[in-house]
């Protein structure tokens, strides 16, 4: 399972069933995580994503 993610701006994480899938800091360039070894098939499974519109080294 590959969530796909656009029209971004700058920093995306994933968690899935709890657990970090990833994070990305791009602007606006497509953010893909690769979910497949997270999802407990059969199951009822949870993704969060958190989208910053400006990450903390950037703010002043």
């Amino acid at each position: 399972m590959l969530p796909h993610l656009e029209r971004l701006h700058v920093e995306t994480s994933v968690r899935v069933n709890n657990r970090k899938a990833g994070n990305l800091m791009n602007y606006c360039v497509p953010h893909e995580y690769d979910i497949t070894t997270l999802i407990n098939a059969g199951s009822n499974n949870r993704i969060n994503t958190c989208t910053t519109d400006m990450p903390d080294e950037l703010k002043q």
